[in-house]
């Protein structure tokens, strides 16, 4: 099933692409879809098709918010290659594109992801618009990395609810993911505010897990490593071992979490 959504996930983003085509210049459609055959975690946009299934409904009606989480977290992360952003796992110009290039492409990801939310999503579409913003802004990625950006240049601002900058901007894609492909499926309630969570926690611990990877202290590899375990372990126990929570533990033991 996963290589069959992975594939769905595919063919939807580039058929969205196309779509623009006409009305943006035609080198920046090429550059588009050469961003999409980047791997740029699938797994945490297809959370939201998991979601879906978790909460009783077709996996399929979480796949519109999982082109928006791809197209959100593309544009961001060939943002984040360009110079004078803070260097985070995943993120890079592809294929060397120029900044200016990278920029413009990455906007217009981020525009398509809530064109796509509000034409594909029907009656959801106000609130997971509202959800996706608060992702990347406000509440989320692009928040975070502002503050990460004032502690390099040594100016310090007070942090939302006590959160570090990584803790803002780490998971909240995948959050948004889950939480919308519960709203997709019906999902009300504590089961929704569940699927939101999920999708924090496995979110943060596939950020933790690469964090990892790149670090040179052994003590602080460590010490990531043991709160990605412990993030996956919870999500895991809260989507049980029931078929509907399937596909979110296939998910989960992507061999990039293990």
């Amino acid at each position: 099933m996963l290589d069959d959504l992975r594939n769905r996930l595919l063919d939807a983003a580039g058929k969205a692409i196309d779509g623009v085509e006409g009305t943006v210049p035609g080198d920046l459609s090429r550059i588009l879809h050469r961003l999409m055959e980047h791997d740029l975690h699938l797994e945490l946009s297809l959370l939201a098709c998991a979601s879906s299934r978790w909460c009783g409904g077709d996996p399929l009606a979480g796949l519109p918010v999982a082109v928006a989480t791809l197209f959100l977290r593309t544009g961001i992360t060939v943002h984040l290659g360009t110079e004078g952003f803070p260097r985070i796992p995943g993120a890079t110009a592809a294929e060397a594109m120029e900044d200016g290039k990278a920029v413009l492409a990455g906007d217009a990801l981020i525009a398509l992801a809530m064109e796509r939310l509000v034409t594909d999503c029907g009656r959801h579409s106000t609130i997971l618009v509202e959800e996706a913003v608060l992702a990347v802004g406000s509440r989320g990625v692009l928040s975070g990395l502002s503050l990460m950006l004032d502690e390099m240049n040594h100016r310090y601002a007070p942090i939302p609810d006590g959160l570090t900058p990584v803790e803002l901007y780490s998971g909240q894609l995948a959050r948004f993911a889950s939480y919308g492909g519960a709203v997709s499926a019906g999902a009300t309630g504590l089961m929704l505010d569940d699927a939101a969570r999920i999708g924090l926690l496995t979110g943060r611990a596939r950020f933790l897990s690469c964090r990892a990877v790149e670090e040179s202290n052994p003590s602080v590899r460590e010490r990531m490593e043991s709160r990605a375990a412990l993030d996956l372990e919870q999500a895991r126990q809260m989507v049980g071992s029931g078929e509907r929570g399937a596909l979110f533990t296939a998910l989960m033991y992507f061999a990039d979490f293990m």
